[in-house]
């Protein structure tokens, strides 16, 4: 809903399911350039494959929505980007408090 766009163009029941196990939907930057980054992050962590890529939580996804409204920066990092883990060690080590951050 948020691109107007499915995230998978099968629409063979068999085909989209081999299609979201195989491949990560399109960013959602490539899709609408206008989409502020921070929401690409949130949206890119709630579809991540990797587990450990997505919120843990509910709550954490809400407080990183809030900030998203808010114009403030949102805490989750590009799922598997190298700038994104180097980001969240060097956020760790300067803030101790991780309750609200997804874990990685």
């Amino acid at each position: 809903l948020l691109l107007q766009k499915a995230a998978y163009s099968e629409t063979e029941r068999d085909k989209l399911i081999a299609a979201i196990l195989d491949r990560s939907p399109e960013n959602p930057r490539t899709i609408n350039r206008e989409l502020p980054r921070d929401l690409e992050i949130i949206v890119l962590n709630c579809v991540a494959k990797n587990p450990s890529d997505r919120y843990e939580t509910a709550q954490m996804l809400v407080a990183d929505l809030l900030k998203v409204c808010g114009g403030q920066r949102v805490f989750a990092i590009r799922p598997g980007g190298l700038w994104g883990m180097v980001r969240t060690l060097l956020s760790r080590l300067t803030n101790p408090s991780t309750e609200h951050r997804p874990k990685n």
